[in-house]
């Protein structure tokens, strides 16, 4: 159960960082696409990813983050690793 509390917990804050960052103008869910429905260049998505990394005291290796499309790319790196 508190597996799943964190799993959610995880993925709110992931979103709620994007919003803050790139103010978009869709709703925002694990499927979202940076390029395509958040109209984010490169730069923009490493951002982001190192905004998540400082709020949620974790680590997303470069392998990992040059490979992130949507929104899940982000979220699962999180959740399989203990916080920093």
């Amino acid at each position: 159960m508190s597996e799943h509390v964190q799993a959610s917990e995880v993925e709110a804050t992931v979103i709620a960082i994007i919003k803050d960052s790139l103010s978009p103008k869709v709703e925002i869910t694990p499927a979202t696409k940076f390029k395509e429905d958040l109209k984010a260049d490169e730069l923009e998505v490493y951002e982001v990813i190192y905004r998540i990394e400082n709020e949620m005291g974790t680590t997303i290796p470069e392998s990992e983050a040059n490979d992130v499309e949507t929104v899940a790319d982000l979220i699962k790196p999180i959740q399989s690793r203990p916080a920093r």
